[in-house]
């Protein structure tokens, strides 16, 4: 007997509910994980600030300082100090104040968001070091200043000197020199990041920072040697004042003891305290800079010069006068500060999220949301019928609903999921202008046949005249085409109207070139394009990538290009002549005001997208400009937006450049946001350049620090709007604005929280949205309470009738399935309150339910354990969770259901069996659906907001029937032989038995409890596992047989086993084949359950002609061709039926059928090994119907036959330009000869005409010799296995041409000889001629494809003669035969004739004569292959082997 025992978990242990109230436990909203950009960049500043903190101008003064200029309400960091002041990095006087300090390791403090900008982009310094990249940083802390008392408010310069020696190997991402106190007490140290600040970067980061005074433990004063606080101007030092920092110079000294070669990086700024990439460390390690000492360590030095600031201020709050307030100095910001920032509290606005390589896509759609025009025709689309997952329209209104009501960055997930677009789609790297393209042909498609019909044309569309005017006669022809979008050049234009000049250009059509016109023939002509209607939005493409025959493919260009704030395309429109002459006069104005400006940084192979938009309905007189990045939004300055995406600029201009040299003062700080551009120093010696860089400060935006070099970030989609009317009425009959858009203008007051004119959103929309939300955040209630709640599956009675399919572990119930209860229920809740659950789901009344747990045995089937009775009641039901079960997992009970009060009392001591369905009770209507409306919610709802509610009391008394010690419960099921075969066994019901009982009184029991006839006789049979039944005997107790709770007995008539003898199943056929199986016990029936299996049979080449057949695993070959065989009525034919088994790899039939031959007669091969295949099994089976036997099939030789598609009787019309591919059953002696005659058989070719076999490879794409009739087919039969690969060889078919035959005939041709006579088919040579392309550029390995051809040709046949006789074989134009190149093939490599005779022009060649050929290339024309047609293969790579390559922007049809 097989053994049962229990499993581990069985013993339940409940523990009483407690009454304390559980510990209150804090729920959060978890943050979406950011999207991360496809490209390196670096970090983008937060721009939010740069509203409200406006940063100082500073004008030129004529002694050359930098005088501060006040505005009123500015935030003012500290102040700068003279240029020449300290030291200026010319490394002098530096060895008399160096002190070696030790390296601390420390963590940073954190550093607000809004307290750098980081520069954009780097410069290469002449030993290829990565320039320092400079961080600029307000001072925050200080209050804004009305009034300074004194013109200057730094009275005297000090610089602290750090000398340090630091590792660049270490497992610390931060190390600090000792403290060094300034002037004012002040404490100083420097930060170290040997892995840049966040640890995770290829550059190295210095700041200085102010210390704590618990840090001050190494405060240097007076060590070795003078002391570290150099006082340049000691006599000017005021008391009282308070030092902030002017510049910093970080010194790298060169180990070989040269300072000129030693890194050095400036800062003049008095609000730059570091540098966060300010060399690589990968040059450091470099033994050829010699920057690090012997023990790995680099020598830095860090001087800090101080200035003193003495002023006094009047504070807003009180207006009296007193001391500036001390700066407060943070370190670089950490990335938790940067994920802090808020776009929608500083801009108003939110982003959209990066789902990887999307950046393309978010900056088309913020910049498609920002005209209110197209906003507000995609929200009148009509979308109710839409389906929420397929609908791109839908899609994009809910994206636009989002981005207008949300308030955190918006997810475009379900707009890609409508595009069609799968996980790895969101990282392939598009075109932004092919997007925007697409997307608005399938919003217009949408948009047909609805009210707004024709916006999207009306918004984009403009059109052009293409024409072409005689200039002698009076003739002009011309075509009108409708644009979306223009594509302006950039290269060799200098701003956007010389690209529109040069759009619009005249081009002469004259001499060779002169234009055939209609009636007049060849005349000189004008060719242009004239522009006749401008569209109210002006989309322009400035084509920034171009193809480099050079590089042999595309490259981006770079130029510094042009484009104006307001744009005038006056002198650009022509008037149509058509039109009534008295609207000549009135000349249109065509103004144009740019909204957005759409940039590309990086370069052909890879980058990012990110758009400046000025937003708003009037934007003629707006200057808000914004930066969308993906997620983060920021407020910027318009040059910034303009002119710094002008790209890259010459020598003189600075990258980004924002201003000129070439510009006045006027010009440049006219506005707040000149630029001071300073040169990189060198030293007087010519052959070392000192390592010295400036940095540079512009004083209107911080964004405007940009060192001089190339920049990679340049305009690439300009969004021009007419006459600045950003709104709906710009093509509306009536232009008048729509009266309910709901407006919300710039309030200066609240820092920009709300710039975006909101557009209306219709009615069914918002209803459509706020329902989806309203479900969203149920959902969300629903995960963030789930830790309170945990699953119940319940199995009874109905389940278990309900169980057909049986496995090797599943015989009691499913617990998967809809045939159980499920409930969700809170943790803390008690058992009690559990059973009234039940009743208020399914009606069952609480004093006829007992619940049972279920278990897991050790043999790995379920059962019921343990009843809850009323000493569990009380428990919490989380008690009831197996100890090392997943929390997730739920738990399994089983609800048995007894008998009426009245009747349960009255059966005590009787035999019965209980049998109830849930179907026959109904659930309180008040209480109908819980689980979808009071649980979702009210429960959780009430739970989200109170986790430690209290568990509510359950209002039903709950009284469990208790059961006696020794009683088990058992399962009753009955095999009935006379019922249909896989209909047999029975659920009965389930009885509680006392275990001293035996086997005999179990029956007696059935007998009383079933009301069987005693005179009938039952054989008892346990369930222990499918696998093992085993027969109980009747004087052993059930308690010696381990019979427990939850086992299940089988019981059939003695009778009925002696019947079946004389029985036959019509069923299903045996292994013996000659009899029928019989199962007349309950052993073997189980054994049939664990063995039958349904096939789903499926026609080779109709896969919809599909039939389900219930077969065994144990059936053989012939067993399963008979079973078939029966279904398709097929008896007698069953010969003609061939089975391929199922991959389950590539979820088609294997190429292989099974061979008859093989299979039949083997009585050791079943149908589970034809299911299996890598251990993973199918249930599907491939039938073929064949014309003819399997065995006279299997006796003949398969032969692989393509055929050419330059005859037409050989073409498939399916696939015209493929060569056909055919399977020739042949028999072992077959010879050429007989595969001809199969050929004109299957094609209906006349039996004369004359065939042409050929040996070929490369799977029919590379021609060999031509065969005779009497070769055997032995050689080119197809291999067993079916594969064929690029070196098997093949036949080849084709009908020999007409002149050929004549030549064979000896009917004679004309030849090109002077000489009057007769070529016969002696003098004619044969050549074999192929397609092919090169593998690889510069190499002569060949790749052969498309359908060969066997030619002929005379000695005195020029090569153009030939040429045209292989033209007119394949029946290819001359146009596209002349971009072929013939050439001679030699096995698998090639040369070009037209580099073989380089020295000779191409008609030169082409008068070549085949003699001649062969004279001037001896040996070489005697070992050619063939002939050989040079051009691309237009046949696409098979998906087995093809890579994948990037594919253009797809999006599903409405």
């Amino acid at each position: 007997m097989v053994e049962k025992r229990r499993s581990p978990e069985a013993e339940l242990e409940l523990a009483p509910a407690a009454a304390a109230p559980e510990k209150k436990l804090r729920t959060t909203d978890v943050a979406e994980p950011s999207d991360g950009h496809g490209a390196d960049e670096p970090l983008h500043a937060n721009g939010a600030m740069a509203a409200a903190e406006k940063d100082v101008d500073m004008g030129a003064a004529d002694d050359g300082q930098l005088q501060p200029e006040l505005e009123a309400e500015q935030v003012i960091p500290s102040d700068s100090t003279d240029e020449d002041g300290g030291d200026g990095g010319d490394g002098d006087g530096i060895d008399d104040l160096n002190v070696d300090a030790p390296a601390i390791a420390s963590t940073p403090p954190p550093l607000a968001p809004h307290a750098f900008r980081e520069l954009e982009s780097e410069k290469i310094d002449p030993m290829g070091m990565l320039k320092a990249t400079q961080l600029h940083r307000a001072v925050p802390g200080a209050p804004p200043m009305e009034t300074i008392e004194s013109p200057r408010a730094v009275e005297a310069t000090s610089v602290l000197v750090f000398r340090s020696h630091f590792p660049v190997l270490t497992d610390q991402n931060v190390m600090h020199s000792v403290c060094q106190k300034d002037e004012s007490g002040q404490l100083w140290r420097v930060a170290w990041y040997p892995f840049g600040y966040l640890a995770s970067d290829d550059m190295v980061s210095v700041d200085v920072q102010l210390a704590d005074e618990d840090q001050s433990a190494g405060v240097t004063e007076d060590v070795q040697g003078p002391p570290q606080l150099v006082n340049e101007n000691s006599s000017s030092l005021a008391s009282g004042g308070v030092c902030t920092p002017v510049q910093v110079d970080v010194i790298l000294h060169h180990q070989g003891g040269d300072e000129k070669k030693s890194f050095r990086a400036s800062v003049k700024t008095a609000s730059q305290v570091g540098m966060l990439k300010l060399i690589m460390r990968g040059h450091l390690l470099n033994p050829e800079l010699q920057l690090l000492t012997a023990d790995g360590q680099v020598d830095v030095e860090v001087r800090l010069h101080l200035g003193m600031i003495t002023s006094l201020v009047s504070t807003p709050e009180t207006g009296a006068p007193g001391m500036a307030q001390t700066p407060t100095l943070n370190t670089l910001p950490s990335a938790s500060d940067l994920m802090q920032y808020d776009s929608k509290k500083e801009t108003g606005m939110v982003g959209l999220k990066n789902q990887g390589a999307t950046c393309y896509m978010n900056s088309l759609l913020q910049t498609l949301f920002h005209l209110r025009a197209f906003r507000q025709v995609v929200y009148d689309t009509p979308t109710e019928k839409e389906d929420t997952n397929d609908s791109v329209t839908l899609a994009l209104q809910r994206v636009f609903y989002r981005l207008q009501r949300q308030s955190k960055a918006v997810s475009t997930k379900e707009l890609t999921r409508s595009f069609g677009w799968s996980q790895i789609d969101a990282f392939m790297q598009h075109d932004v202008q092919e997007l925007y393209r697409i997307l608005c042909d399938r919003v217009e498609e949408k948009m047909k046949h609805t009210t707004v019909d024709g916006t999207i044309k009306k918004l984009f569309e403009g059109k052009v005249r293409s024409f072409v005017q005689c200039v002698n006669v009076d003739f002009q022809s011309f075509r009108d085409e409708s644009f979306y979008d223009l594509q302006l050049d950039v290269k060799g234009c200098e701003d956007i109207y010389e690209s529109f000049r040069k759009y619009v250009e005249i081009e002469m059509l004259q001499g060779d070139n002169q234009y055939d016109a209609e009636g007049y023939g060849k005349q000189d002509a004008k060719k242009g394009v004239r522009f006749m209607k401008f569209p109210p939005v002006l989309n322009i493409q400035l084509k920034r990538f171009e193809y480099d025959p050079m590089r042999d493919g595309m490259v981006k260009i770079h130029d510094r290009f042009e484009f104006p704030k307001t744009l005038v395309l006056d002198e650009f429109f022509t008037p149509d002549d058509a039109k009534d002459t008295t609207d000549k006069d009135k000349k249109e104005a065509f103004v144009y005001h740019l909204h957005s400006v759409l940039v590309h940084s990086g370069d052909v192979h890879g980058g990012h997208y990110y758009v400046y938009i000025r937003p708003g309905r009037n934007m003629a007189q707006s200057t808000d400009w914004f930066k969308f990045d993906d997620d983060q939004i920021t407020c910027v300055d318009e040059q910034a937006a303009i002119e710094g995406n002008y790209g890259s600029s010459p020598a003189g201009y600075a990258s980004n450049s924002l201003g000129s040299p070439e510009k006045d003062d006027a010009s440049a700080v006219g506005n707040g946001t000149g630029v001071d551009f300073a040169h990189v120093s060198s030293t007087p010696d010519d052959e070392h350049v000192s390592d010295v860089y400036e940095y540079n400060r512009g004083v209107g935006n911080s964004n405007l620090m940009m060192p001089m070099g190339r920049s990679y970030s340049s305009a690439y989609m300009l969004v021009y709007v007419r006459d600045g009317n950003n709104d709906i009425s710009s093509i509306q009959d009536n232009a008048e604005p729509n009266g309910n858009s709901e407006v919300t203008t710039r309030d200066e007051d609240s820092n920009g929280a709300d710039i975006v004119n909101n557009v209306d959103i219709p009615d069914s929309l918002l209803q459509r949205f706020h329902e989806e939300e309203k479900a969203t955040a149920r959902r969300k209630k629903l995960q963030q309470t789930e830790h309170l709640f945990m699953n119940l599956r319940i199995a009874s009675d109905s389940s278990i009738s309900r169980l057909k399919k049986i496995t090797k572990t599943m015989d009691f119930s499913s617990f998967t399935n809809n045939t159980c209860l499920r409930i969700r229920i809170r943790r803390a809740a008690s058992i009690r309150s559990l059973y009234e659950r039940i009743y208020k789901r399914c009606g069952v009344p609480v004093n006829r339910q007992r619940l049972w747990k279920v278990i897991t045995r050790e043999n790995r089937t379920i059962r019921p354990d343990q009843s809850l009775e009323n000493e569990h009641l009380d428990c919490r039901v989380d008690a009831l969770m197996d100890e090392e079960a997943s929390s997730k997992t739920p738990v399994r009970l089983y609800l048995q259901i007894l008998d009426e009060p009245e009747v349960f009392r009255n059966s005590v001591g009787k035999s019965v069996i209980n049998r109830h369905y849930l179907s026959a009770f109904v659930a309180p209507e008040e209480e109908e659906s819980p689980e979808q409306e009071n649980e979702l919610k009210d429960e959780e709802d009430e739970q989200l907001d109170d986790p430690v509610a209290a568990v509510e009391e359950p209002k039903l008394v709950v009284d469990v029937p208790p059961t006696s010690p020794n009683e088990i419960l058992l399962f009753i099921k009955f095999y009935d032989v006379k019922k249909k075969l896989g209909e047999r066994l029975e659920y009965m019901g389930n009885i509680l038995i006392d275990m001293r009982k035996t086997g005999a009184d179990l029956a007696k029991y059935l007998h009383e409890a079933l009301n069987i006839p005693f005179t009938t006789e039952l054989i008892l049979f346990e369930e222990i596992q499918p696998v093992s039944i085993s027969e109980i005997e009747m004087e052993v107790t059930l308690e010696s047989a381990e019979i427990q709770n939850g086992d299940i007995v089988c019981y059939q008539y003695a009778e009925d086993e002696a019947k079946l003898q004389m029985e036959s199943e019509t069923e299903l056929v045996s292994k013996r084949g000659s009899t029928r199986e019989r199962y007349p016990d309950v052993p073997s029936y189980f054994q049939y359950l664990l063995d039958r299996v349904d096939v789903n049979f499926q026609m080779i080449g109709k896969p919809e002609e599909t039939f389900i057949l219930g077969l065994l695993y144990s059936n053989v070959y012939d067993e399963i061709i008979d079973a078939l065989a029966d279904k398709l009525n097929m008896k007698d034919k069953k010969l003609h039926l061939r089975l391929y088994q199922h991959s389950s790899v590539t979820s088609a039939p294997k190429k292989n059928p099974l061979r008859h031959s093989k299979y039949s007669g083997d009585d050791q091969t079943t149908l589970e090994e034809f299911l299996t295949e890598y251990a993973e099994r199918t249930n599907i089976l491939h039938y073929e119907i064949l014309a003819n036997p399997i065995t006279e099939i299997e006796s003949k030789k398969q032969v692989l036959v393509y055929f050419s598609i330059y005859d037409e009787c050989f073409v498939d019309p399916a696939a015209p330009k493929n060569s056909r591919r055919v399977e020739f059953l042949v028999q072992p002696n077959y010879t050429v000869k007989d595969l001809c005659a199969l050929v004109k058989q299957l094609f209906a070719i006349p039996a004369g005409a004359q065939l042409r076999v050929c040996e070929v490879s490369h799977c029919g794409t590379f021609l060999h010799d031509v065969l005779e009739d009497n070769v055997l087919l032995e050689r080119y039969w197809a291999s067993p296995s079916g594969h064929v690969s690029m070196n098997d060889v093949n036949l080849f078919v084709e009908l020999v041409p007409p002149e050929e035959l004549a030549i064979i005939a000896g009917t004679a041709l004309a030849g090109p000889s002077d000489d009057e006579g007769a070529q016969s088919a002696h003098d004619a040579v044969r050549l074999n001629v192929i397609h092919f392309n090169f593998q690889s550029a510069g190499q002569s390995w060949i790749h052969p494809h498309g359908v060969p051809l066997i030619t002929h040709c005379f000695e005195q046949d020029t090569v153009a003669q030939l040429k045209e006789r292989i033209r007119q074989r394949m029946g290819v134009s001359e146009e596209v035969f002349s971009r072929w190149n013939l050439s001679f093939v030699r096995d698998t490599r090639a040369s070009p004739m037209k580099e073989v005779y380089e020295d000779l022009d191409e008609d030169a060649v082409d008068n070549l004569t085949m003699l001649r050929l062969e004279e001037v290339c001896g040996t070489r024309f005697s070992s050619i292959t063939c002939m050989g047609l040079e051009h691309a293969d237009t046949k696409p790579n098979t998906p087995k082997y093809a890579r994948r390559q990037e594919q253009g922007i797809r999006i599903r049809q409405n």
